[in-house]
C-alpha cells in the first residue's frame, strides 16, 4: 500500500475525515479542558498543515470544502459550531483569510 505521505488519494481522504470530525461537540467538562474530539481533530489538521507549503494548501482546500462551504450556505448564525471556529483560530497560515472569505459575514456578526 505504501506510505500515506506518498498516496495523495488516501491522504486527502484522511484529511476530509478529520475535517468532518471537527464538528463533533465536546462532552460535558471537555470544553473547559479543551480536549474535545472536534478540537483535537482541528489541532491535528493545523499540525499537518505545517509540514510543507503543499500540505498547507491541501489542508486549507479540505477545510474550505468540508467546513467553510457548508457554513456559507446556512442561513442562521446560531448554527455556527463555535468549537470549530475557535479551533480554526489555532491555524497558523497566511492563506487562512482567503479560505474563510465565504463566511466573513458570519465572523463579523459573532
Amino acid at each position: 500500500m505504501g506510505r500515506l505521505e506518498n498516496d495523495k488519494t488516501r491522504r486527502v481522504m484522511l484529511l476530509r475525515s478529520l475535517a468532518r470530525l471537527t464538528s463533533v461537540p465536546e462532552k460535558d467538562g471537555a470544553a473547559s479542558q479543551g480536549d474535545g474530539l472536534g478540537l483535537k481533530c482541528m489541532q491535528l489538521l493545523s499540525f499537518l498543515m505545517k509540514r510543507s507549503p503543499d500540505a498547507e494548501q491541501e489542508v486549507l482546500t479540505v477545510v474550505q470544502e468540508i467546513i467553510v462551504e457548508p457554513l456559507a450556505t446556512k442561513q442562521k448564525v446560531e448554527y455556527l459550531p463555535m468549537t470549530t471556529m475557535a479551533a480554526l483560530c489555532t491555524f497558523d497560515s497566511s492563506k487562512l483569510t482567503e479560505a474563510l472569505k465565504p463566511i466573513v459575514g458570519w465572523l463579523v456578526d459573532m
